[in-house]
């Protein structure tokens, strides 16, 4: 009768702010694709039948390097790993120029 005894606890596979940061990748991809398309929709007067096709496919094949490269950005700039509770100047700091980064490679890339 060798039984090996199982552990009565399990650890989670994940932590809960792992949860969180993965909550937070997704809503930035989801985001900076709506800006990027409300922006798009925005300039011809909220019309989709509106949009030309120079401006519609332009926007669909650079959208996926943009989202790679705003998210990338944003990882590098450690927005993942900040406990927001406590956030502090510092992390406006990283914010800031994460965006201003993403927002030039954005305007290069276009």
């Amino acid at each position: 009768m060798n039984e090996k005894k199982q552990p009565r606890y399990r650890k989670p596979k994940m932590e809960h702010w792992q949860v969180i940061n993965v909550g937070l990748f997704l809503y930035d991809i989801l985001a900076v694709n709506v800006a990027f398309f409300s922006a798009l929709w925005l300039r011809f007067d909220c019309q989709y039948s509106e949009i030309p096709v120079e401006y519609l496919k332009p926007y669909m094949m650079y959208i996926p390097l943009n989202t790679l490269v705003c998210v990338l950005v944003f990882w590098r700039a450690r927005l993942y790993k900040s406990i927001w509770r406590f956030a502090s100047y510092s992390e406006l700091l990283r914010v800031g120029s994460a965006t201003a980064i993403s927002a030039s490679i954005h305007i290069i890339g276009i």
